[in-house]
C-alpha cells in the first residue's frame, strides 16, 4: 500500500485581448484523482460581463478523461480558459430591431453595474446651420434661417469596457448646405448679401447685421436775385439858327443805351463816352458857325 501524494491544479481565465489573467481558481487533490471542478459557472459569469469564450482546456481534458491530477508534485498543473472581448457594431442607418441599442443603458443586461452603451451623439447627430438677422443694437430684423443636417457613422463597441474601438468616417445627409441669400429689408443694407456654411458635424451660427440707410438731404436752392438795370443816357442837343429859324437836333446813335455795370471801371467808361460825345458836338457847332459866316459874307458881296 502507498499513500497518494497531494497535488494542486489551477484553472486560469485569460483575457486574449489584453493578455492578462482575469481570474484563477485552484483545486486540491491527490495524484491520479479526478479533478472535481467545472468551468461552466465562471464562463457564464464572464460572458454576462461581455466576454466571449475562445477555448477551454479544462473542459477539453474532461471530455477526453484527462482531467485528473498528475504525478509531478514539483510543478503546478494548469489549465487555461481563454476569452476575448465581445463587440457590437452600431449602424444607425440599419438598426437591428431584435437587438435595439438604447444609449446610456447597460450593455450587458445581466451586469447592470457594468459599462453602458455610448451616447447617441457618438454615432448619430443632428446639427444646425443658423443665420440670425439683426440690427446694430441686436434687434431681430427677420426670422432666423435654419438648415438641419444629420451626421452618422458606424461604430464598434467593446462590450467589456464600453469603449468605442473602431469607427467609420462621418457622413452627412444632405451632403452640403445651401447658400442663403439675405432678405431685402426696406431702408436697411445687410453687411453680407449671402451666407455659406461648411459641412461639419457641429452646430454653426452666423449673424447678418443690417445698417440703416442714410436719408439724403436735398440741397437748398438759392433765391433768385433781381438783375440790376444799368442806367441809360440820352444825349440830345438842339441848335436853333436865328436867321433861318432852323433847329437841328443831334441825338446819340442809340436813343437809349443800356450798359452793364462793370466793376470799378464802369463809371470811368461812362465819363469817357460823355466826353467823346461832347467833343463831337463841339466840332459840329464850330463847323456850323463857319458855314453861316461864309454865307453872310457871300450874300453881302
Amino acid at each position: 500500500n502507498y499513500t497518494a501524494d497531494p497535488q494542486h491544479a489551477q484553472i486560469d481565465y485569460v483575457d486574449q485581448d489584453t493578455g492578462q489573467t482575469i481570474q484563477s481558481d485552484t483545486v486540491d487533490g491527490v495524484t491520479d484523482a479526478k479533478i472535481d471542478y467545472s468551468t461552466a459557472d465562471q464562463i457564464k459569469q464572464l460572458t454576462n460581463e461581455g466576454y466571449v469564450l475562445v477555448s477551454d482546456e479544462f473542459a477539453q481534458a474532461q471530455d477526453t478523461g484527462k482531467a485528473v491530477f498528475d504525478q509531478d508534485g514539483n510543478a503546478l498543473q494548469t489549465f487555461i480558459v481563454t476569452l476575448k472581448h465581445g463587440t457590437q457594431v452600431i449602424d444607425p442607418n440599419n438598426p437591428d430591431p431584435d437587438n435595439p441599442i438604447l444609449p446610456a443603458t447597460p450593455i450587458n443586461p445581466a451586469d447592470p453595474t457594468g459599462p453602458a452603451w455610448p451616447a447617441k451623439d457618438e454615432y448619430d447627430q443632428t446639427v444646425q446651420a443658423i443665420v440670425h438677422y439683426q440690427d446694430d443694437d441686436g434687434n431681430t430684423m427677420a426670422p432666423d434661417n435654419v438648415q438641419t443636417a444629420r451626421w452618422t457613422r458606424m461604430i464598434t463597441v467593446d462590450k467589456v469596457t464600453g469603449r468605442i474601438i473602431a469607427a467609420t468616417d462621418w457622413t452627412s445627409d444632405p451632403t452640403e448646405y445651401a447658400t442663403v441669400s439675405s432678405p431685402v429689408i426696406d431702408g436697411y443694407t445687410p453687411d453680407q448679401t449671402t451666407v455659406a456654411f461648411e459641412m461639419t458635424p457641429t452646430d454653426q451660427v452666423k449673424t447678418v447685421i443690417y445698417a440703416k440707410n442714410a436719408v439724403p438731404v436735398e440741397p437748398e436752392q438759392p433765391a433768385e436775385s433781381s438783375r440790376p438795370t444799368a442806367p441809360s443816357e440820352t444825349v440830345q442837343l438842339g441848335i436853333v439858327r436865328d436867321s433861318q429859324s432852323m433847329q437841328t437836333s443831334v441825338e446819340s446813335p442809340t436813343t437809349k443805351t443800356t450798359m452793364k455795370q462793370l466793376p470799378q471801371t464802369g463809371n470811368d467808361n461812362v465819363k469817357d463816352a460823355s466826353w467823346s460825345i461832347m467833343g463831337l458836338l463841339t466840332s459840329l457847332l464850330s463847323m456850323l458857325g463857319l458855314a453861316g459866316h461864309f454865307k453872310k459874307k457871300h450874300d453881302r458881296g
